[in-house]
């Protein structure tokens, strides 16, 4: 098995301009932190994965914003909290209502170095077409607590949430953690390797998922079939596990609209449903993306719907 693919320009292909470098060696298997040092270290330029949570204090300091190592991109992504019906806690509204109340979201944005904006609206970013802005609840701890007490929930009672254990995920977490505390509601935190965390995940279980989800394809329904409807939770994807005829109508109709207003309304109607209505989503933060690539790597830029996807650099040596 290789370590190693190298891409070689083909000098036959009908557009001279493109592609603007000799070759790409792209390295397999390495570790995201080592594959920082390597960079930072001038042995190579840039890394398939984001900043890992180690180097991203330094990363952003002054000294890396003066050479342009350091690129940050807005992304079409949120990251939430999703609450499951399965669980006999988060069954109540009042409960998911109090979450969403109790949960600092300017304090999780401080906690991710401040990358990002917070999430004033529903799942869908402000760089999609089915964003509206003002659904969340807003942060109000007093009226949260007061809800989880006429919840009238057990003595005892907790909730397990789960997340990866890559930035930001615990960070953001440990905040998650603090504000539900001080609401009253006891809650297990179980962080994660990514692999085994998807697959946790892949079992619905009953509890608290702290994730994201990219808007990769120009449609509601990349993620409202998946984490909506009654086929997603056969898809071992609808998270919340929810069973809805309304989101399942409505999900339906986001496919069979034809104008783009029309279907801006449907998936808007969605969020308005998911966020506000049932609280099965928890918006926090819609992220930007930070990278890191060496001084040789010029003019550098990740896809806002999709990070790990870069759409252009520039190569100073090897042009021939």
């Amino acid at each position: 098995r290789s370590s190693a693919i190298t891409l070689k320009r083909n000098k036959n292909y009908w557009n001279s301009a493109v592609p603007r470098y000799a070759w790409v060696n792209w390295k397999l298997g390495i570790d995201d932190t080592l594959g920082m040092i390597r960079i930072q270290s001038g042995q190579d330029d840039m890394m398939y994965d984001p900043i890992p949570t180690g180097f991203i204090a330094s990363a952003l300091s002054p000294k890396y914003a003066k050479t342009g190592q350091t690129v940050i991109t807005p992304q079409d992504n949120c990251y939430w909290l999703s609450l499951s019906l399965r669980d006999p806690v988060l069954k109540n509204l009042k409960v998911r209502q109090a979450i969403a109340m109790a949960v600092d979201k300017p304090r999780i944005l401080r906690a991710m170095h401040n990358l990002g904006t917070v999430a004033n609206g529903t799942f869908f970013s402000p760089l999609s077409p089915f964003y509206e802005d003002g659904v969340a609840y807003s942060y109000d701890p007093s009226r949260a607590k007061s809800l989880l007490a006429s919840a009238n929930l057990p003595s005892g009672a907790k909730v397990k949430m789960w997340s990866s254990n890559r930035f930001p995920y615990e960070s953001v977490a440990q905040v998650i953690l603090a504000d539900l505390n001080a609401i009253g509601l006891n809650v297990d935190y179980i962080p994660m390797e990514y692999d085994a965390f998807v697959t946790q995940a892949g079992t619905l279980p009953a509890g608290m998922l702290l994730w994201a989800y990219e808007l990769l394809y120009p449609h509601g329904s990349y993620i409202v079939d998946t984490s909506f409807t009654t086929a997603g939770i056969s898809g071992a994807t609808n998270y919340s596990y929810v069973k809805s005829p309304t989101l399942d109508k409505l999900a339906t109709d986001g496919h069979r609209a034809t104008t783009k207003s029309e279907i801006a309304s449907i998936y808007r109607k969605i969020g308005r449903i998911v966020v506000r209505d049932d609280v099965l989503w928890v918006p926090l933060i819609y992220p930007h993306r930070p990278d890191f690539v060496s001084t040789r790597v010029r003019d550098f830029r990740a896809s806002a719907s999709y990070g790990e996807d870069q759409e252009r650099f520039f190569y100073k040596y090897a042009m021939t």
